[in-house]
Parts: C-alpha cells; structure tokens; sequence
C-alpha cells in the first residue's frame, strides 16, 4: 500500500487508496504453516509436527533456495507440498519479508 501511496498524482486519489481494504493475511499453505510468535514455517502432516524452516535463515534468495533445494532432496516430501513451500517463501520472503520486526518487502 505504501507504494500505491507514494505513487499517487492527487490528495483524493491517495485517500481512496487509504479506504481500501487490506488483504487478508495468509498463514497456510497446505502442510506448511506460519507461526508467527516464532518466526518459522511448519511442515504439519496429518497433525503431526514433521519439519520447520527458520524464517530467519531466508534473508536472502540464495539462503531461501539452499532451503529449497535441501528439503527437495528428500524422500519424504510430496510435489505438492514442495510447490507449497515455494509459494509460501514467495508470499514470506519475496513479496513480504520479514525485517526490524515489521513484515516488508526485501526483494
């Protein structure tokens, strides 16, 4: 919204830009979910804990691909929920990351 706000030409247009309503927040994405207290992404299967990624540990594309790429390696993980977890590090880290405990665009 910041953006949409430094980018407006007229006072009228950045109030209607303020009265939208913000999106709703995703935490889930299949097995993989947001815990928020702690800044990591579970993998729950079948409601049973299996696996997390340290949100803290992705600050950068190339420390978010090394995750990607380790639990690719595994046997345990399904197509679907690697698809998950890349759109869920998209949604985190690419379009909102998290930095001086606000949640940011970094990339």
């Amino acid at each position: 919204m910041i953006n949409k706000i430094n980018g407006a030409k007229s006072v009228k247009e950045w109030i209607e830009i303020l009265k939208e309503k913000p999106k709703p927040e995703i935490t889930e994405w299949g097995n993989w979910k947001l815990d928020k207290q702690y800044q990591v992404l579970e993998f729950v299967k079948d409601g049973k804990w299996e696996y997390e990624i340290d949100l803290e540990r992705c600050k950068t594309p190339k420390e978010t691909w090394n995750w990607v790429m380790q639990l690719n390696s595994k046997r345990w993980i399904a197509r679907d929920d690697m698809a998950n977890l890349i759109e869920a590090l998209s949604y985190l880290i690419g379009y909102k990351g998290y930095w001086r405990n606000k949640w940011v665009k970094i990339w």
